[in-house]
C-alpha cells in the first residue's frame, strides 16, 4: 500500500524487542509487494523514544519509504534506523538523523522539552516546500505551516502564529487579566 505520515510527533515510546516508534514491512514472498513498502514520512519528529539497540524506525523492504523534512534525534542512539530485507532501506531528504545515518543531517535540532524548535535551530527554514502535500497549511499545533517562505523541519514551525482562519467567528474578545504577563 501507499501511505503518508505528516505533521506527526512520535515521543516517549518504548520497546524492548524492536524499533520503538515505527515498523514498516512489505513481504516479497509468494507474490507479495515486489517494490517494497511505499510510505512518505513528511515534517514528522521522532524524539525521546527508546527501542532495542536504540532503533526508532524499522523498515523491511523499505526502499520506497521516504523521510522528508523530518527530525529523528535524541532517541539515545546514533543508529535510529534498523533496515532489513532485500529491497533496501528508506531515503532521507532534508531530514536530521542523529549520527547522520542514511546520509541524514547529523546536527542537533535544538528541540525544547515540548519538541518545538528553539532559536538558532538548524531545522528552521531548512525544509523543502515541494515536499509538503498541497493541502498542508498548518503544523501539528495548528499554526501556519510555512513561515518566512520556507518550511521548517519537524512537526512544528518556529515563530509561526495561529492561522487567522481560527478567528473568523469572533467579532471581539477580552484578554484577562489585564495587563497580561508572560502567557
Amino acid at each position: 500500500g501507499t501511505s503518508v505520515i505528516k505533521n506527526s510527533l512520535f515521543h516517549n515510546n518504548t520497546s524492548t524487542s524492536g524499533a520503538s516508534s515505527l515498523y514498516l514491512s512489505a513481504s516479497t514472498a509468494n507474490g507479495g509487494n515486489q517494490n517494497g513498502i511505499n510510505v512518505d514520512v513528511i515534517n514528522t519528529t521522532f524524539s525521546s523514544n527508546t527501542g532495542l539497540n536504540g532503533n526508532v524506525v524499522r523498515t523491511d523492504n523499505g526502499s520506497n519509504t521516504r523521510f522528508k523534512n523530518s527530525i529523528i534525534y535524541s532517541n539515545g542512539s546514533a543508529t535510529p534506523f534498523n533496515i532489513t530485507g532485500t529491497l533496501g532501506g528508506p531515503a532521507l531528504s532534508n531530514t536530521i538523523s542523529q549520527g547522520g545515518q542514511i546520509s541524514g543531517i547529523n546536527s542537533d535540532p535544538l528541540l525544547s522539552a515540548t519538541f518545538e524548535l528553539q532559536a538558532g535551530s538548524p531545522a528552521i527554514d531548512a525544509g523543502n516546500n515541494t515536499y509538503l502535500p498541497a493541502n498542508t497549511t498548518t503544523d501539528l499545533a495548528g499554526n501556519i505551516r510555512t513561515y518566512n517562505t520556507t518550511v521548517d523541519l519537524g512537526c512544528y514551525e518556529y515563530g509561526s502564529v495561529m492561522s487567522t482562519n481560527d478567528f473568523n467567528s469572533f467579532s471581539d474578545f477580552t484578554i484577562f487579566p489585564n495587563p497580561a504577563t508572560e502567557i
